[in-house]
């Protein structure tokens, strides 16, 4: 058959347009709605959560399915284990993502044990983690800015920019975890509210995608933000399509996840260097879409990692983009500064600044140039 064209990311999209967090709320009230088996357990949910994304699910939906655990990682997962055996299809939240050490052991026992079996044990469910990236409070332990797994084989790890693309992404790790699968949702605290990409313009907010109308979201799947288009236009491409829109003139783009996509088109504008930026939200493998989206489309390419440099998902996919022969000969990798973040500032992140350079210095390199990441101090 033939393979199915890019379509428009705000596909089903309808209503008024809304804040991440506030998409994040009806999509798991969605979820809960439409399927018995939900279940939302962690710290503090039942009262709406650290950051109030489960704000009136306990009233709407009782506390046999929505109910607070207290701060013992181990447990709660454990507990959500024995749910998804049980048939139920738990989803966890931690309010932060350096806590799930506590609980590591029991994690990775519930991704491994459905990846070693083939399928056949079934610990089906979706872990939440907040207070990723960018953030000045607590911080290292509630601001963390490294991913807390690699190579987990059968586990999904997706970080998302808005509440359009996590409320579909969602409705997709649901179903994995229906099969028995196990996904995590990195959510960057400061994208829970972000309404605009530059002062007063509500360009980050978007319609919520209608379940009716909106198909699931692949883990697969990259977003594509051309140049010179508004962010509501962004294009899905998904493993196989027919045809991507085409590249900008510049033949320049930004290669990016979560908190790195708002600034690098905050960036762009700025900067006033034309460049495509691809949103790639899953974190843990490279995403079946990507090496098409790059594939001799683009002659310059800027990887933003907002992860703390040698711990960032992109330098892990890297060699995987060269082997797929999706990799430009020009190329910059810009990531955060190699250090734990200290409370209250936010000077150890990669800021729209720094991207705004980092296009500057790209648009102007000569063919088949590596740019180093400059150190800071």
């Amino acid at each position: 058959s033939a393979a199915p064209p890019p379509s428009p990311s705000g596909a089903g999209a309808a209503g008024p347009r809304m804040e991440m967090r506030s998409a994040m709320t009806a999509a798991l009230g969605e979820a809960m709605a439409s399927d018995g088996r939900v279940l939302y357990l962690g710290e503090d949910v039942e009262h709406g959560g650290y950051y109030r994304v489960s704000e009136g699910l306990a009233k709407r939906f009782g506390r046999r399915r929505v109910f607070d655990w207290p701060p013992d990682e181990a447990s709660l997962l454990g507990t959500a284990i024995g749910a998804s055996q049980a048939g139920l299809l738990p989803i966890v939240e931690l309010p932060y993502a350096a806590y799930l050490s506590c609980g590591y052991n029991q994690f990775v026992e519930a991704a491994f044990l459905h990846w070693l079996s083939a399928g056949r044990q079934p610990n089906g469910m979706v872990l939440r983690l907040q207070g990723f990236d960018e953030g000045v409070f607590g911080g290292h332990f509630h601001t963390a800015n490294a991913p807390p797994v690699f190579g987990i084989p059968g586990l999904d790890v997706l970080c998302y920019s808005n509440g359009r693309d996590w409320a579909r992404g969602l409705r997709a790790s649901l179903a994995a975890a229906a099969r028995g699968g196990v996904t995590m949702l990195l959510d960057s605290t400061a994208l829970l509210t972000r309404r605009h990409l530059s002062a007063g313009d509500g360009l980050w907010q978007q319609p919520y995608p209608e379940a009716r109308s909106g198909e699931p979201l692949s883990p697969d799947a990259v977003v594509v933000y051309g140049a010179g288009v508004p962010p509501s236009d962004s294009v899905v491409a998904c493993a196989g399509a027919a045809s991507l829109p085409p590249p900008c003139a510049s033949r320049l783009a930004v290669l990016t996840y979560g908190n790195g996509v708002p600034k690098a088109l905050e960036a762009r504008a700025a900067c006033g260097v034309e460049a495509d930026v691809i949103d790639s939200p899953l974190l843990s493998r490279l995403p079946e879409a990507l090496p098409a989206a790059l594939r001799g489309r683009y002659d310059a390419l800027l990887l933003v990692d907002v992860c703390r440099e040698g711990a960032g998902p992109l330098s892990h996919q890297l060699p995987r983009l060269q082997r797929e022969g999706a990799l430009p000969d020009t190329w910059r990798l810009l990531d955060a500064a190699p250090t734990y973040n200290p409370l209250g500032r936010l000077t150890t992140f990669v800021s729209a600044a720094e991207i705004a350079d980092a296009l500057r210095a790209l648009s102007a390199a000569p063919p088949a140039a590596t740019l180093e990441q400059p150190r800071r101090l």
